[in-house]
């Protein structure tokens, strides 16, 4: 699945918002706040999942890439297979940046990957609509905190 959306933001003001939404994130998962300095491309650490259903699996998170401003990628190890997930940031002009969601996955097994493309077909919409949304929060939690200082 691949999604692009524009957002009135630099790269640096929504690569920082990833960068603390992940350290929340392990956190959360570890119960251990990371340095700043921890956290970069290799760091890894457990993670419970939740499927389109609800189910949940427990995960191996992984910084794939880490490239501050542009690249963010995670990949997510479980019984079932690997997932992985990227944001790549483009700068369009002095305002406006290009955000680029990514997202694919490899089962262990066919019948994983059957079961990801049908649970993928199903929810597709929902999913697309989903992360638009969430991006373009992130956009305007921006731009509120950019004129608020």
């Amino acid at each position: 699945m691949e999604i692009i959306v524009n957002l009135e933001a630099t790269p640096t003001e929504l690569f920082d918002l990833f960068f603390e939404s992940l350290k929340f994130d392990i956190k959360k998962a570890t119960g251990d706040e990371p340095a700043d300095h921890d956290v970069k491309s290799g760091f890894s650490y457990e993670k419970m999942l939740t499927g389109k259903l609800g189910s949940g699996a427990m995960a191996n998170a992984t910084i794939s890439r880490l490239e501050a401003p542009f690249v963010y990628e995670m990949t997510y190890k479980s019984s079932k297979g690997v997932n992985v997930v990227s944001y790549t940031i483009e700068e369009v002009d002095e305002k406006n940046i290009k955000i680029t969601y990514v997202e694919n996955y490899q089962g262990n097994k066919k019948m994983d990957d059957l079961n990801f493309k049908v649970m993928n077909f199903l929810f597709k919409r929902s999913s697309e609509k989903r992360i638009k949304m969430l991006l373009e929060a992130m956009g305007r939690h921006i731009l509120e905190n950019r004129t608020a200082n």
